[in-house]
Formats: C-alpha cells, structure tokens, sequence
C-alpha cells in the first residue's frame, strides 16, 4: 500500500481482517487472521521492515489474535565494550616488533641430567 502512513495501512487491514472473519460459513472450521504493519519511513531496508511488520503480528498473536497491530522497531543494544583495560589491544611502543607477528616461544624441555 504506497504511499499510506502506518494508521490508514492499519485501518485497511482491519477492514480486511474484520471481511475474513464474516467470510466463515458452514461446516469449514473457524480460523483467525492477525496482521503487523509499518510503513516505510520505519526503516531503510525492506529486511529491517518486515522485521517491524514481523514483530506487530507477533505482538498482535499474543494480545488474543485476530487482530492488525502497527509493529514497531525493536531497539537495538548498544555495542559491547570490554571493560578489562588489560584486554586492550595497544599498539607495540615505536622499535619494538609487533607481538602478533612474533613467533610464540615454547617453553624449554630440561633434561633429568640438567
């Protein structure tokens, strides 16, 4: 639905939904339908918008079903910092070759006549 912010995209599917619940007759079994909707200022991806869809079907599953709810971005954590100075990786001091390019050195094996 272009051009149509997330509440009239909302309003739509409602009536939608509202039509295929009257739709049921007879003897087929009943069934509910549960929609999430956005609307494409939400995100800069169309995988970062059916994520937000995802998460308003998911949100409208668990409020009861048979219901369209407008999904909304999930917040993302900020990046882990370690927090152990010591883990800190530090360029080596000006002269001095670079560890990680260094051969690891085995410890010496001493002989019993040592």
């Amino acid at each position: 639905m272009i051009e149509l912010d997330s509440h009239q995209a909302l309003s739509i599917v409602e009536r939608i939904r509202a039509e295929l619940a009257e739709s049921h007759t007879g003897a087929h079994p009943q069934f509910t339908s549960s929609f999430g909707v956005t609307d494409t200022t939400a995100a800069d991806t169309l995988e970062q918008l059916m994520h937000i869809a995802d998460t308003g079907q998911y949100r409208a599953k668990q409020d009861g079903r048979d219901r369209a709810v407008i999904g909304q971005p999930t917040p993302q954590p900020p990046p882990q910092r370690d927090r152990n100075p010591l883990r800190t990786r530090r360029p080596p001091p000006s002269g001095c070759p670079d560890a990680s390019r260094t051969p690891a050195l085995k410890p010496e094996r001493r002989s019993a006549d040592n």
